[in-house]
């Protein structure tokens, strides 16, 4: 005779186990951050593999000065762009050999470039810093850089607009130039 209480027993450790195998969510590991160009929809946990637009451009280049209306200020230019931390979007871009100078501005990655319109203000501007145009001494407190990069693969172009203003010792005046900055 067949014992109902056994067989109500394997149907019930049967019936849970089924139930329990639909349970459990599978985990699958990808980049669950929706703002990365690799976002995983699927993924459940993040793997650290997210990448963003702005790490097209991350790198270093060499500048070329083009439509310069001075000469002697730059020496061996070169540019570092480097993300930001704590952001997806924005960029450090480093310009060195600016009268001996590396220039930090800003720059924010949006639709497959980076928009630059910063300005860096020399703080504690010294006798350093002067420079003699015509006869005149000069500090070089204000520098400004404007323009957009894009991405083409491993190459990035665009032209960025170079300023730079500075205040005459004798207070004459204000000395400033403009040049065009090609990143290679």
């Amino acid at each position: 005779m067949i014992n109902f209480r056994i067989v109500i027993y394997i149907l019930i450790l049967g019936l849970g186990s089924i139930l329990h195998s639909g349970c459990g969510e599978e985990e699958i590991s990808g980049c669950t951050d929706i703002s990365a160009t690799n976002y995983d929809p699927d993924a459940t946990t993040d793997n650290g593999s997210c990448s963003y637009e702005r790490d097209l451009f991350i790198g270093n280049y060499s500048v070329s000065v083009n439509n310069c209306n001075t000469t002697g200020f730059f020496t061996g230019l070169s540019a570092t762009i480097s993300p930001v931390m704590n952001t997806t979007d924005q960029v450090s871009v480093v310009i060195a050999g600016v009268y001996q100078k590396s220039l930090n501005f800003q720059g924010t990655v949006s639709r497959g470039g980076i928009d630059i319109d910063s300005e860096v203000v020399v703080p504690g501007t010294t006798q350093a810093d002067v420079f003699t145009y015509n006869g005149v001494g000069y500090l070089l407190p204000r520098f400004i850089l404007r323009g957009r990069l894009t991405s083409g693969g491993e190459n990035i172009s665009g032209t960025l607009t170079f300023a730079a203003e500075a205040t005459a010792l004798d207070d004459q005046g204000i000395f400033s130039f403009r040049c065009e900055f090609v990143l290679d």
